[in-house]
């Protein structure tokens, strides 16, 4: 599992594919269509970030969710993480979706959202790179 630099902030807010052509002396050249990545925009809850783990239920598991369809590419390279929904809900998909970002974040992988998970989530939600694929 490796990180992995293709993605800029740019292309990660940009919502639709974009063709352009540039004119250089007159020669016209058609660039190729840019696909966008499916970023999401994660609001924190307020209070301090609870122990999340299988079977938990509240704002704060959708937010994670969100941080972690930021932070690790699927196999897909126009979608994020596992497509993890953000319905609140800690089952088995987001279980799966956390103890993939805790081994590409070499961080303990429990399957459980404590302060290391936390702190490693918020910092790589918020980078240009993704975590890994």
């Amino acid at each position: 599992m490796s990180r992995i630099s293709l993605r800029s902030r740019t292309s990660r807010l940009a919502a639709l594919a974009v063709t352009g052509a540039m004119v250089f002396g007159g020669t016209t050249m058609t660039a190729p269509a840019a696909q966008a990545v499916n970023y999401q925009t994660c609001v924190r809850p307020p209070g301090s970030a609870p122990l999340l783990q299988l079977g938990s239920q509240s704002p704060w598991v959708a937010y994670a969710q969100c941080l972690i369809n930021n932070s690790v590419l699927d196999a897909d390279p126009l979608t994020a993480a596992a497509d993890l929904v953000r319905d609140g809900k800690f089952g088995r998909l987001t279980d799966g979706g956390v103890r993939k970002f805790q081994g590409c974040a070499h961080i303990t992988v429990d399957g459980k959202v404590g302060s290391n998970t936390w702190t490693a989530l918020t910092y790589w939600a918020a980078q240009p790179n993704w975590l890994c694929r």
